[in-house]
């Protein structure tokens, strides 16, 4: 019992530490504020069939020992970037209204897929030059869509996106034998939408197919 109880403690320890690793502020908000919505919720749906709060309270203070425990131990990294977090969020303020302005200039088609790197060129000016010039991405997945495949190419994708987190929803009502998956894939959803929102998580293959594979898997499971 307690070797079977051990390896879900190890794989979140697994998961902390790749966290962590990453020195994603974002990442080190969303995710554990998204457990702790998780749990909130899990209790919820478990109380209706009188189930006991208190393992999911202990496990809500588990995760977040870990959490923390994990940036003690990188301190010296991510205090610094910590320090710089204000620098930061001006320079990237800057890059979104750059690269939202040149959304503006072409607002339906776009640039075109992978072609951030000539629109960032292009946004380039006098003002923003030491802001815009060597960075990778927009660090908002929004904005880049928008800019890059233009209303006609990112409207479907957030609509796709939104028409399987509703189905899912709907599952959680409906499907009472798989509820805690889909309230946990509806959680990974929630983390890389605020994530997207000030980091470029989406902008990475392996990310996207990641969680491709678990809206689909949502997808599935939510229906009879």
């Amino acid at each position: 019992m307690l070797q079977a109880s051990a390896i879900p403690l190890v794989g979140l320890g697994v998961c902390l530490t790749c966290l962590v690793l990453t020195l994603s502020r974002t990442g080190l908000v969303v995710t554990p504020a998204a457990v702790a919505v998780f749990l909130g919720l899990r209790a919820i749906l478990g109380a209706r069939k009188g189930a006991v709060a208190a393992p999911l309270v202990s496990m809500l203070v588990i995760v977040a020992g870990l959490v923390i425990a994990g940036v003690a131990l990188n301190m010296g990294v991510m205090g610094e970037r910590l320090t710089s977090f204000h620098e930061d969020a001006s320079s990237r303020a800057a890059v979104y209204a750059a690269h939202w302005a040149a959304f503006q200039a072409s607002p339906w088609q776009g640039y075109g897929l992978g072609t951030f790197a000539h629109i960032n060129n292009m946004a380039m000016n006098n003002a923003n030059r030491d802001t815009l010039y060597g960075i990778g991405a927009t660090h908002n997945v929004y904005i880049q869509w928008l800019e890059e495949a233009g209303l006609v190419g990112a409207v479907p994708m957030f609509a796709t996106v939104a028409l399987i987190a509703a189905r899912i929803i709907q599952g959680l009502r409906t499907r009472q034998r798989v509820r805690l998956w889909l309230l946990a894939i509806l959680t990974v959803l929630g983390v890389f939408l605020l994530h997207g929102a000030t980091d470029f998580p989406l902008e990475v293959p392996s990310m996207t197919l990641f969680l491709s594979l678990f809206l689909g898997l949502g997808y599935r499971m939510a229906r009879r």
